[in-house]
């Protein structure tokens, strides 16, 4: 079963710091928004009480976290740089409120609006 949540090491004796699947989630739908001609994908109802949104996140068990993201374009957008510009944006976000976390960006466009 998959963990929920990412345990760094810390090296503290007063408990542990648990970064939680859907803070990293929330990051990257965040940072998606701040890139110029894209947009987070629609989210799709994945059951009754479930709705599955455009970031997808995993951790995997040497403590790398891969992240999924869904996005929107612009028709005009040169799609190559702006995916790019996501990666970047949703990296620099990552890196800098959840500092040493190794992570890989993975950017599939689902729509052009």
């Amino acid at each position: 079963m998959a963990s929920n949540y990412l345990v760094l090491n810390n090296f503290s004796k007063s408990g542990q710091v648990r970064l939680s699947r859907a803070l990293f989630e929330s990051i990257a739908e965040e940072a998606i928004n701040e890139v110029k001609m894209a947009s987070p994908a629609a989210r799709k109802n994945k059951g009754l009480f479930k709705a599955q949104g455009p970031a997808k996140v995993a951790f995997r068990k040497d403590g790398k976290v891969d992240i999924s993201l869904d996005v929107s374009l612009s028709k005009t957008a040169p799609v190559k740089d702006v995916c790019m510009r996501i990666q970047e944006s949703v990296a620099s976000a990552v890196q800098m409120m959840c500092e040493t976390v190794p992570f890989s960006i993975k950017v599939r466009v689902t729509s052009l609006t």
